[in-house]
C-alpha cells in the first residue's frame, strides 16, 4: 500500500491504514456482490465469517483469515469472468 501513496503531503500511517481499510472493505462486498447473486455460489458463507472473526494487521505467519478472503476474491473473480466457482468445504481443523 505505501508504494503507491507516498507519505508527506497530508498522508500519515494513519491514512495509509484507512486506506487499506477501505480498499479491504471494497474487495468483500465485491465477493459478496458476485458469489451472492442468482445462483448463489455454495460454501461461501464459512469463508466470510473466517474473514470478519480473523486479525485487522497482516503478519508474518499463516493468516486463516487473508487465506480465506483470497478464496472469495478469487471465486467473485471467476464468477465475474462466467465461471462457476466451487468453493470447497473447510475442515474442522481449518
Amino acid at each position: 500500500m505505501t508504494s503507491f501513496i507516498p507519505l508527506g503531503r497530508g498522508n500519515t500511517i494513519e491514512t495509509l491504514h484507512c486506506y487499506r481499510k477501505r480498499v479491504e472493505t471494497g474487495e468483500l462486498w465485491y465477493c459478496l456482490d458476485l458469489l451472492m447473486r442468482q445462483t448463489p455460489v455454495t460454501r461461501w458463507l464459512p469463508n466470510m465469517r473466517k474473514v470478519v472473526k480473523g486479525p485487522y494487521a497482516q503478519s508474518d505467519g499463516p493468516d486463516q483469515a487473508r487465506d480465506a478472503q483470497f478464496e472469495l476474491l478469487t471465486a467473485a473473480s471467476c464468477r465475474a469472468a462466467g465461471a462457476t466457482p466451487n468453493l470447497p468445504s473447510l475442515t474442522a481443523g481449518s
